[in-house]
């Protein structure tokens, strides 16, 4: 498993994670900013590798809407899966809205800020 984060996890005071989580090389952390115009250019192989993309930021309105146009840019598997985090946050709705890919809205599955999958390839 791989993240891509704008902080290093052990910036925060207060954190979930160890550093034996990172020991065997199963999940690694990436600090790069996939928002940014061609974010995921540099990291484009193991997106189009991964059969399951979690996509959350900071629920700004615009951060992960530019997040889905970088993964338009890809070549995700035929069945790859796309989680969209907290499609029920105010900021999120209209973001959610306008992804014109098969979805289906999980939140009663999910959590109360909403959780939706998106079929990137249907």
């Amino acid at each position: 498993m791989t993240t891509f984060d704008l902080h290093p996890w052990h910036g925060f005071e207060q954190t979930w994670l160890a550093p034996a989580d990172f020991e065997q090389g199963r999940v690694r952390q990436v600090l790069h900013d996939i928002s940014a115009s061609g974010g995921v250019e540099a990291h484009r192989a193991l997106f189009e590798a991964a059969d399951l993309v979690f996509v959350d930021g900071p629920k700004d309105g615009h951060t992960e809407a530019r997040m889905l146009d970088n993964l338009a840019t890809l070549n995700l598997p035929a069945h790859a899966l796309v989680v969209f985090d907290d499609i029920r946050v105010m900021n999120m709705v209209a973001t959610w809205r306008r992804i014109a890919r098969p979805k289906l809205d999980l939140t009663s599955f999910g959590h109360w800020s909403g959780t939706g999958l998106i079929d990137w390839n249907a």
